[in-house]
């Protein structure tokens, strides 16, 4: 028995990077743990996870283009949060 598709195929992780920057990202449900350990490689700061939502691509394109306008430069996925991710979060 092949086991039916779920809506969600892809897990939305919200993730601070030190102090300053969130980045808003989505994996495969297998390879999401392994998507925060390379984060928490390339981030020498360190990194906290405050969101692991079941998700579709699409979600992670609307969320990064509602947060455009605080994303760090040449960084499509990288945020500068004045309070409103946080916001966005606590709806999650």
């Amino acid at each position: 028995m092949i086991a039916p598709r779920l809506p969600f195929d892809r897990v939305l992780y919200v993730a601070r990077i030190g102090a300053e920057v969130t980045k808003i990202g989505s994996a495969g449900p297998r390879r999401v743990a392994d998507r925060i350990r390379a984060l928490s490689s390339q981030h020498k700061t360190g990194i906290t996870v405050v969101a692991l939502v079941p998700s579709t691509f699409q979600h992670e394109t609307e969320a990064v283009r509602r947060f455009a306008a605080l994303a760090v430069a040449g960084r499509r996925e990288y945020f500068r949060d004045d309070g409103s991710i946080a916001a966005w979060v606590a709806t999650l």
